[in-house]
């Protein structure tokens, strides 16, 4: 296994392409409510566990799966291998990126920083952070639903941008304004998220995640892009089409201040999960109101709405086109049955990973 930080990370020279989260395809996938055969109420722990798995391997996607209901495990398993050569099989303590699900730790903070009274979901960016152009104008709600006009190209840096400030200046010179105030996915509004965080806290955005999140739930295989131990087991990104394996750089990491630079196991991705259903990080008032739409219909607080009264995110960072390499995250949470689905993977799926998601939660008891 590849061994903390690569300290040889391949500079790329062109515009990597970012596929943080792929929301077309996620409200399709929650629009098409594919029939189940099974009969839930007469399957087994066995008989989920068997379907479950089945559902994965013919995905042939390689990574880590845990499923739980009411802190249960339902099935945890690896699948495929954590390097392009097919060595080394996956197992549970390797850690990959989880791209996107950064963004609901983000939005969390927010609603522990509203709860102390320290903001509110109206408050302006400008009251935070008037260095941010057009900040009168975007509210922390807008920010948090990806309704707040700005658009960032989400590409690689030149260099390593070692520092938050470094970061959030990177965000400000490569950010535009349109306008329109429309939904529009884009990685900006929660880097700018975590400028307000940091400004409120005081201190740095990584202490006040570690602080708030990470040490109080226990996460002892989660970490920072720029604090992986030497003896953290990272997976290799697996390409579908047998060229050779990248990992991902330092450079485009450290673009992703707020909304996807952190690395887990699945262990702790689940665990994150089941403190929210149990209300361990926020009320629950608290946290239905930051995941109630109010500018978007269908996103609050990093979260897709799944329909069925779950709440879904999915991740993608990749060093190729989507379709040829890629490592992928999914979460999927229903607070009411209690049940925490999460993938943490370094291939793409033959189909999509929300699909699959959702079949698993239809084979769920």
């Amino acid at each position: 296994m590849l061994k903390g930080k690569q300290k040889n990370f391949k500079v790329l020279k062109k515009s990597l392409l970012i596929v943080p989260f792929l929301g077309l395809l996620l409200l399709l996938a929650f629009t098409h409510d594919k029939e189940r055969k099974s009969n839930l109420a007469e399957l087994t722990p066995a008989d989920s566990y068997h379907l479950i798995n089945q559902l994965v391997e013919d995905s042939k996607i390689d990574g880590n799966l845990l499923v739980t209901k009411k802190d249960q495990k339902i099935i945890g398993q690896a699948y495929g291998y954590s390097d392009k050569d097919k060595t080394r099989p996956s197992d549970s303590d390797i850690i990959y990126p989880v791209a996107s699900i950064q963004k609901t730790f983000t939005a969390l903070l927010i609603a522990q920083l509203i709860e102390e009274g320290k903001l509110s979901y109206n408050s302006k960016l400008e009251d935070f952070r008037p260095d941010i152009a057009r900040s009168n104008n975007v509210t922390i709600r807008e920010l948090l639903e990806h309704t707040s006009s700005y658009v960032m190209p989400e590409t690689a840096s030149q260099d390593i941008l070692k520092t938050e400030e470094e970061q959030i200046e990177y965000a400000k010179e490569t950010t535009s304004y349109t306008g329109y105030h429309s939904f529009f996915y884009t990685n900006v509004n929660y880097t700018y998220l975590a400028a307000v965080i940091k400004q409120i806290d005081g201190g740095s955005y990584e202490e006040s995640i570690k602080r708030r999140i990470i040490s109080p739930l226990g996460l002892k295989n989660t970490y920072f892009w720029d604090d992986l131990p030497p003896t953290a087991s990272l997976a290799e990104e697996i390409q579908s089409d047998n060229s050779k394996a990248e990992i991902y750089s330092e450079e485009l990491m450290s673009t992703l201040l707020g909304a996807g630079n952190l690395y887990m196991s699945v262990a702790d991705l689940a665990t994150y999960q089941e403190a929210i259903n149990h209300n361990l990080l926020v009320s629950q008032a608290s946290f239905d109101d930051l995941t109630t739409p109010q500018t978007n219909p269908n996103y609050a607080g990093g979260y897709f709405l799944a329909g069925d009264g779950s709440l879904v995110v999915s991740g993608n960072i990749s060093t190729s086109q989507l379709g040829s390499s890629g490592y992928v995250s999914m979460l999927y949470g229903n607070q009411e049955k209690d049940i925490v689905i999460a993938w943490l993977g370094n291939s793409l799926p033959t189909n999509s990973l929300v699909n699959l998601g959702k079949s698993i939660y239809q084979d769920i008891p």
